[in-house]
Order: structure tokens, then sequence, then C-alpha cells
């Protein structure tokens, strides 16, 4: 007899259709099976690296969401709150990432309303719903999986409190 073991994580639901595509329906659409990043099959192989960083470049990360707070890059030699570079990498307090839109160390999007800008809607959550593709704490019974199962994610905010970043 042949035994595959399949490293498939408990956390995986059907709509999270990018990473097992089965056809099934969303929302009313149904998707095609098999047009996914083939994730499953991947995982069975490698299920990512500790040391993998992965800059999520967007309108903020909440770093303390369930699924992301042990995710979040901590700099070595950083010492959080006290106002110090300590690191020396030219940021001050760079503990959950970086805000460029306001040149601070809070990347937290929920200070930034959802608005529209240009008829394109330009919503507050989108880094931490992308930041959660990417690295959410997975096979933890517990809301998604994230492609990395073992990945840290360094938040990048690009849009200001008081404006809308879009590229």
């Amino acid at each position: 007899f042949e035994v595959r073991l399949t490293t498939t994580p408990d956390d995986l639901t059907t709509n999270q259709w990018h990473l097992r595509n089965a056809g099934q329906s969303i929302r009313g659409t149904s998707g095609t099976a098999g047009v996914d990043l083939g994730a499953v099959e991947a995982w069975d192989v490698e299920r990512g690296d500790g040391e993998v960083l992965v800059a999520v470049i967007a309108t903020g990360v909440w770093a303390e969401h369930n699924e992301l707070t042990n995710r979040v890059h901590q700099p070595a030699g950083e010492v959080c709150g006290n106002g110090v570079d300590d690191d020396g990498n030219g940021y001050n307090d760079d503990c959950q990432g970086w805000d460029v839109g306001d040149g601070d160390n809070d990347p937290d999007p929920r200070d930034l309303p959802d608005r529209t800008t240009g008829g394109r809607a330009c919503p507050a959550g989108h880094g931490t719903f992308i930041a959660g593709l990417v690295a959410a704490e997975t096979d933890n019974g517990a809301g998604g999986a994230g492609v990395l199962w073992n990945g840290r994610i360094l938040p990048i905010k690009m849009a200001s409190d008081t404006g809308c970043a879009l590229t």
C-alpha cells in the first residue's frame, strides 16, 4: 500500500480559492477548478521558512490581528517605545513596520477611512487582507491560511491618514 501524506492546513477555507480552487461558488460566481496558486501541492514540498520576510506595501497592516500578530517582523536590536533608533536603520521604534505616508512608526490602517478617489475605491483594510494572504497563521484552526506558514511580514503603509494612495 502506498501512503501519501498531504499537508493541507485545518484552516483552509472554501473562500480561499486562490489557494485551492475546486470550482466552488463564492458570492454567486463559480470558479474554475485548478486555477489557483497550487499551494496545497506546494505545501507537500515546502511550507515556508521563518527567514522569509515579505514587505506588504499597501494601505497599512493591522499588526494586532490574531492571524498576524506573530508574523510581524521585529527588528533585531530595536527597543520598542523608547523613541530611539536603537538598531541604527534610520527609523525610531519601527517595531511594527513603517508609515511612509505620514512618516511615522504607525502603519495601522484603522485610522484611514475608506474613501473613493477618482472613482476608485481606497479600502483601508486592503493591506491587512494582503498580509493575511501572505503570512496568516496557518494550521491553527482559526481564520484562514497564509501561503507562507512560517513567513514574516514587514508592514509598509503608503497612504497618509488624510489621503489615499493608489497606483
